[in-house]
């Protein structure tokens, strides 16, 4: 498959990440989700041919649900074993 280089937004990102020490890997692709508020992704694991480390950057504050169960009760409301409340800069490393 063809895909478009990493933008330049980002590629600085990346080069001041790894400089500090933040990231141990350059990633060699990335992908931007959008959501609007109330809007939520459901629980997923990375397949196992994605490449390692996988980097998620925070845009805006959010909650995040971990576990190895993860169970919803009302639309967007998970819980599982931790959840986090983040802010706008974090960067979770998988």
């Amino acid at each position: 498959k063809n895909f478009e280089s990493i933008p330049s937004l980002f590629q600085d990102i990346i080069e001041r990440m790894a400089a500090s020490k933040v990231m141990t890997v350059k990633p060699d692709a990335c992908i931007v989700d959008f959501y609007n508020e109330g809007d939520h992704s459901t629980p997923n694991s990375w397949p196992s041919w994605f490449g390692r480390p996988i980097y998620t950057l925070f845009l805006t504050e959010c909650d995040m649900t971990f576990g190895r169960t993860i169970v919803s009760e009302h639309h967007g409301d998970f819980r599982g074993n931790v959840k986090l409340s983040l802010v706008p800069g974090i960067i979770l490393e998988s």
